[in-house]
């Protein structure tokens, strides 16, 4: 559709939706701990993800922008850790029961991406399959 000088944006896309993808399961972290009260505790959390999030990067610029964006995912990972930290301590939210409530979704998220995933594994996206795999994540979806 774009051209063939689009394809190296692939693969940092890919991995930056998995670094959403991670952030996701803290994403109101910060807001249920002010709803708490804890104001305090959410700018510390705010400013230790960023922190993160910074080093991420400087770690990950070498590599180019593959390498940034996995710097941003092991910046998610331990975003998430210190997200449960300030969870745990805050209001007793143990990881176990986190996991539990976030099993349904994961499991869904298996189910919707994985056969595109597994075509994208067989045939890397390229202008020739572009429209195969669009269309088999819309079957697929539209399934679900």
């Amino acid at each position: 559709v774009y051209g063939d000088q689009w394809m190296d944006a692939v693969l940092p896309a890919q991995v930056l939706c998995l670094a959403t993808a991670l952030e996701l399961m803290f994403f109101l972290s910060r807001e249920a701990l002010m709803a708490l009260g804890a104001v305090r505790r959410a700018t510390v959390l705010q400013l230790q993800i960023l922190g993160l999030q910074v080093l991420g990067l400087l770690a990950g610029v070498p590599f180019g922008l593959v390498g940034a964006s996995w710097g941003l995912v092991v910046a998610s990972v331990a975003g998430l850790a210190v997200s449960q930290w300030h969870l745990r301590r805050a209001f007793g939210l143990e990881l176990g029961a986190l996991l539990k409530a976030c099993t349904p979704s994961f499991v869904l998220t298996i189910v919707a991406v994985g056969p595109s995933w597994l075509l994208t594994l067989a045939h890397p996206v390229g202008e020739g399959n572009f429209v195969a795999v669009v269309s088999n994540g819309t079957a697929v979806l539209g399934l679900g």
